[in-house]
């Protein structure tokens, strides 16, 4: 029988504990890591194609489940259910090779270690309706009100990989901001990444950074060249802060093409 590991209520994938070649371990279901991975195929044709091209191993690698009851995602009550050991996770989320991939390879590493009892950073606190730089996890506001827009803490022996994945967390909830109010949400990036306390020089470059700084920074980074290649392509309209202030751009939103100026006839000269 699968339990529920410690904090999987608010895990980005819920990992549980369950049986595998006959040695109790830690789990996944695979419908969960594949919606958060956001694979753009069908679950049934994701999981059998990975396991024929990787070679995982049945009983050893995973396990499959009849019914499917327990998942959340799950594509009707006849479907088929592969609980995962986290090796396993681990390896499929790598292979995705995007954002959510390595966020949640990351997120396996420290749940194993804090199975194991290994020192592991404090979760950000969860919060939900996000709606302006106050409910951000990465800010508070100080004694005399004065709002702290990169306030993280830190120590010296914090998972280095556990401490980038929640980094990259901190951006997921401006991507939620933004899709509230996107001006709030380019003034939370702006201010985080141009703070005191954000600085990389103190901590003697890039390697001696913390890894939730790293994390962010990373995040960002990818999200602009996303951003740059849409405007490149023409898929979306130039963001401007105030022009966009209390909305988001509604998700259809694209650019009108511009039609081209129509030349005039070219002259014709009959020469004699």
């Amino acid at each position: 029988m699968a339990h529920p590991a410690q904090g999987a209520s608010t895990a980005l994938v819920p990992v549980f504990t369950g049986t595998l070649a006959g040695i109790e371990t830690l789990l996944c279901n695979a419908r969960d890591l594949h919606a958060f991975l956001q694979v753009g195929k069908k679950f049934p044709d994701w999981i059998k194609l990975r396991i024929e091209q990787y070679g995982f191993v049945e009983g050893e690698d995973f396990t499959v489940c009849f019914p499917n009851l327990g998942s959340k995602t799950r594509g009707g009550h006849n479907s088929t259910d592969y609980h995962l050991s986290l090796d396993m996770a681990k390896e499929l989320s790598m292979v995705e090779n995007n954002a959510q991939g390595r966020l949640a390879r990351r997120y396996f590493i420290a749940m194993e270690k804090q199975a194991l009892g290994l020192p592991a950073p404090a979760a950000a606190p969860v919060k939900r309706a996000i709606r302006s730089r106050d409910d951000l996890s990465f800010t508070r506001r100080d004694e005399q009100g004065r709002l702290i827009n990169w306030s993280v803490a830190h120590g010296q022996d914090d998972d280095w990989g556990a401490a980038f994945a929640q980094g990259a967390a901190f951006f997921a909830e401006v991507a939620q901001l933004a899709e509230f109010d996107e001006a709030e949400a380019c003034k939370a990036i702006q201010t985080a990444l141009s703070g005191p306390a954000f600085d990389h020089a103190q901590q003697g470059g890039f390697s001696g950074a913390w890894g939730q700084e790293c994390g962010f920074a990373e995040a960002v980074a990818r999200a602009a060249i996303a951003g740059l290649r849409a405007l490149r392509e023409g898929d979306v309209a130039p963001f401007e802060p105030h022009a966009s202030r209390g909305r988001a751009m509604p998700p259809n939103a694209l650019p009108k093409p511009r039609k081209p100026k129509a030349l005039p006839a070219p002259s014709v000269r009959t020469i004699q």
